[in-house]
This record gives structure tokens, C-alpha cells and sequence, in this order.
């Protein structure tokens, strides 16, 4: 278990408004109500006058390789890929489920930008990386794969969307993270478990193996390999990483963490 502190966002109260429970006399299948979730009010002004025919129309390799980047960035840890689910039992198999709200981009273009039962609104996309992630899950998971979710795009079909005459802000390149800026926080991992855990032996290996690294320090600072200024290089992904790192500010060290190109980012 992971316990964070950090500011509230407007991002984090949307997301709080989507996942609230709703009415259960009106839930089919555990799923609130199927409703857009932010009001048109709600919406800011880059989101008027927004000329969806052309956004759509502008569709080409370079816009399929932008919402592959997007996808793997906003939408892949919920909705999983061609081989793996995502983490949430709820969320769309795009080669295999039905829309909710619809599947046609403009639809899908709607769920995005106002949110959709558990889906929160993307806000922090704007209409060009909203449209560029459409035609990557429409590419990749759709066509050829849920033919009945992939709608053709027509005459009728552009003649019938929103008129408008703009196609919002440019794109700008991002760092969550960074942007985020939760500011100082503490983080820790907790393992609960009882005596009849199957993996109850964990603990202690951890603590036998912890001992070890504890000691071959200590036998380092002792024959003065390790003095204050000298370098500590860990392969760590966790724990050992962080209380090393208090370790080395404590006795004036620097800390080199090593992980795996496998861990998650």
C-alpha cells in the first residue's frame, strides 16, 4: 500500500466526480448511468467553434504515431492492449466491447473531452491529441478486429458533425510529473500479512538480506573503502533505494540507484 500527499487539482476532483457511486436503482451491470459527466458550460473556450470534419480529415501516419504515444501514456494502464487487460475490470476491450456513448470519433471524441461513467474527462488533452488517440484505437484495435465499432466515415457522416472553423491550441510537449509538482511528499510500501500467508517467508529473506547490505557497509566505512564523498551504487526498485538514500544524506554519500529498463516509469 502506497500512501501520497499532495495538492487537490481540478483534474483529481473530476476524477473523484466520475468514480463517486451514482444512484444503484440506476446502475446496469455495477456501471453508473450512462451520462456525460462535465456540463457544456464546463467546458473551456478552446473546446467552441471547433472544426471536427477537418481535425478528422487530417488523420495521416503522423497523427496514427502521435496517439500511439498518447495511448500508451493516458489510456493503456486502464484499457490494456491487444494482449493484456488493463488494471480496471470496467474498462473498455477495444477489440472486443461496445461504446458506451458511441464509437464514432465524434462520439468517442464527446467521452473524452466530457467523461463517460468511470471514464474521467481527459482534460488535460487538447482537440488534436484527443482526435490523434481516436485514430490510433480506431486503427489498432478496431478496424479489422471489432468491425461493428468501427464507423465509416462518410459524407454524411463529416456533413453531420459540429460546424466551426478553428482546431484549437497546438499541442505543447509535456512532463507530468513535472507538472503535477506535488511538492515535498513521504512515500512507503507496506506488506500486511498473517501467519497463514502462503508467502510468509518474505519477510524473512528481506530481513536476512537487508542485514547482509547493512553489514557490507558498515565493514566498508570500517577499512575506509566507504568515507564521507564516496559513491554507493544499489540495484534497487523500492525500499532498500530509499533508506539508502537517507543513509547517504545523513553520512554525507552519494547514492546511485540502478533499476531494470523493465520497472514501471
Amino acid at each position: 500500500m502506497k500512501f501520497l500527499r499532495f495538492p487537490i487539482t481540478r483534474s483529481f476532483l473530476l476524477l473523484i466526480a466520475a468514480l463517486a457511486p451514482l444512484n444503484a436503482a440506476d446502475q446496469t451491470s455495477g456501471l453508473p448511468p450512462g451520462a456525460l459527466l462535465l456540463p457544456e458550460a464546463a467546458l473551456p473556450d478552446t473546446e467552441k467553434n471547433l472544426d471536427h470534419a477537418r481535425l478528422i480529415r487530417g488523420w495521416d501516419k503522423a497523427s496514427l504515431a502521435r496517439g500511439e504515444k498518447i495511448y500508451q501514456m493516458v489510456c493503456h494502464a486502464c484499457h490494456g492492449d491487444l494482449n493484456l487487460a488493463g488494471s480496471m475490470p470496467n474498462a473498455l476491450r477495444f477489440a472486443d466491447g461496445k461504446f458506451g456513448h458511441g464509437a464514432d470519433p465524434y462520439a468517442m471524441y464527446e467521452t473524452l473531452t466530457r467523461g463517460w461513467r468511470l471514464m474521467a474527462p481527459q482534460v488535460q488533452l487538447v482537440p488534436r491529441e484527443k482526435y490523434d488517440v481516436i485514430h490510433y484505437i480506431r486503427e489498432t484495435f478496431l478496424a479489422g478486429r471489432n468491425p461493428s465499432q468501427h464507423i465509416a466515415l462518410t459524407d454524411a457522416y463529416f456533413a453531420g458533425l459540429p460546424k466551426g472553423n478553428t482546431t484549437g491550441p497546438v499541442p505543447v510537449k509535456r512532463e507530468p510529473w513535472r507538472e503535477m509538482d506535488y511538492g515535498p511528499f513521504l512515500i512507503g510500501t507496506f506488506e500486511l500479512a498473517d501467519a497463514a500467508d502462503e508467502h510468509r517467508g518474505r519477510r524473512e529473506q528481506a530481513e536476512v538480506l537487508q542485514g547482509h547490505q547493512r553489514r557490507e557497509r558498515e565493514d566498508a566505512e570500517a577499512d575506509g573503502r566507504l568515507q564521507p564523498g564516496g559513491t554507493i551504487i544499489e540495484g534497487t526498485s523500492g525500499n532498500t533505494g530509499m533508506g539508502l538514500a537517507l543513509v547517504a544524506i545523513v553520512k554525507g554519500y552519494k547514492l546511485i540507484c540502478v533499476i531494470s529498463d523493465k520497472q514501471s516509469k
